[in-house]
């Protein structure tokens, strides 16, 4: 139940990312010992997020659950991203029917918090941006 409530939250926090003119890179992308919930581009910036997902805040804040372990293995899977998809400064994005390369100014890694009934009505998304 909790892997489908945290999968509903990750989609939730990417409609929400391309409503505001990001484009979705990768949902998921997975290391060893790492995951990146989503990766996006919008002018210039890699977003690397980390999304939270709570119907309630008894045990804290979303964000109160990245700690010091998780930010290290995030951190491990953005550099085997840009490692492996950085090239020469640009990264491959995709438009529909093609894909331009384009140039990677910024890397930033925020985390997203989605707060939504169990039912999946999402009621609130949070955006911390330059979280770690």
């Amino acid at each position: 139940m909790n892997r489908i409530f945290g999968s509903l939250g990750e989609s939730a926090a990417a409609d929400w990312l391309r409503k505001r003119g990001w484009r979705i890179l990768a949902r998921n992308y997975a290391v060893r010992g790492g995951e990146i919930d989503i990766a996006a581009f919008r002018l210039g910036t890699l977003l690397c997020a980390e999304v939270k997902t709570r119907s309630q805040t008894d045990y804290g804040l979303p964000r109160d659950a990245v700690d010091g372990i998780k930010i290290r293995r995030f951190r491990e899977a953005v550099r085997d991203l840009t490692e492996n998809y950085v090239i020469n400064g640009r990264i491959p994005v995709n438009f529909g029917k093609f894909t331009i390369k384009r140039r990677v100014f910024r890397i930033r890694c925020d985390i997203i918090e989605v707060y939504a009934a169990r039912n999946g009505n999402v009621s609130e998304i949070i955006q911390i941006k330059d979280a770690f």
